[in-house]
């Protein structure tokens, strides 16, 4: 695939040398996430692109395998696969939720990954915990806005 590939396009298939679009407002590349023992040591060992069948024979869950994708400003991203893709599991390592395993992670050019929760919280991209659990769940859902994570009531 090639690192111009069209905007808001999903791209899966391994570290072939994707290149972050600067214009992206999400961006994130080559994301995994491995359930067992020491995934980041596994990942490390096999260059970071094993194949699922050698992830599965040696004891992990792959919930994510390197998964690539550009959003823009201005367009909503859909994610269609079957239940049990992994879908949800990759939204939460996109905004942190849940730990990659493995990948890059940018946010209005910001770098996720490196980013502390403190830091994530303070810049607005990320609900406070504490705050966030005040929230009624059945009228409030969080929705990414053009440049912020925001609380969008919901009827």
């Amino acid at each position: 695939m090639e690192a111009n590939a069209s905007p808001g396009r999903l791209f899966s298939g391994g570290a072939d040398g994707y290149v972050m679009n600067g214009d992206a407002m999400i961006s994130c590349r080559d994301v995994w996430k491995l359930y067992g023992p020491d995934p980041e040591k596994f990942l490390k060992h096999h260059d970071g692109a094993p194949s699922v069948d050698t992830v599965k024979e040696s004891g992990y869950i792959p919930a994510v395998v390197s998964a690539s994708l550009d959003v823009m400003p201005g367009e909503i991203l859909v994610l269609m696969r079957l239940s049990g893709s992994g879908k949800s599991t990759l939204v939460r390592c996109l905004s942190r939720l849940i730990e990659p395993t493995s990948g890059s992670v940018h946010f209005g050019g910001v770098d996720l990954l490196a980013a502390s929760g403190k830091e994530l919280i303070h810049r607005g991209y990320r609900p406070d915990v504490e705050h966030a659990s005040r929230l009624d769940c059945s009228t409030s859902a969080p929705l990414l806005s053009g440049d912020r994570f925001v609380d969008a009531n919901i009827t």
